[in-house]
């Protein structure tokens, strides 16, 4: 079976605790990864810029 590159994930949330919870539900499944995380939209911006594929 050829190997799946997993689904980069930038978890948006202003509560820690959603965070958390939607972290540890997505490190269940190998075909996500967990990249960072942000707790505002300002910030979102930020990373969604840096992990932009060129």
């Amino acid at each position: 079976m050829p190997e799946v590159t997993p689904f980069q994930v930038l978890i948006v949330d202003d509560h820690p605790l959603m965070r958390r919870g939607i972290r540890q539900l997505l490190e269940l499944d190998p075909a996500f990864h967990v990249v960072a995380e942000a707790g505002d939209g300002r910030v979102r911006s930020i990373w969604r810029i840096a992990l932009s594929p060129i």
